[in-house]
């Protein structure tokens, strides 16, 4: 009984930790550096916007992001510190956002 209760909490506590990752991405980013202003909208139910270009994302295991559009899917490593998030790709290269207030 109590090793099924603990792996339940165990679980909640992964599902809310997943949430938080969900909500804290939800909202306006844009390129840190970009001279374009390219507005990255992330919605709360997976669907995005790239400047206009509508796609979906989903969040995974090990702080990951997949990004779907029509033209191409990616998969990064995600960070998100307050107001800036960084992705890193499969190759090593970084991309800085800063949320649009």
């Amino acid at each position: 009984m109590k090793r099924s209760f603990l792996l339940l909490l165990l679980a909640l506590f992964a599902f809310a930790a997943c949430n938080g990752s969900q909500s804290e991405i939800v909202g306006k980013w844009k390129p840190a550096g970009e001279v374009g202003e390219v507005i990255w909208e992330f919605k709360e139910n997976g669907s995005i916007s790239i400047g206009g270009k509508l796609g979906k994302y989903s969040l995974g295991d090990g702080n990951r992001i997949k990004i779907q559009t029509q033209t191409a899917t990616f998969v990064n490593q995600l960070a998100i510190e307050g107001d800036r998030m960084t992705w890193k790709a499969p190759d090593g290269s970084k991309q800085e956002f800063t949320r649009v207030k």
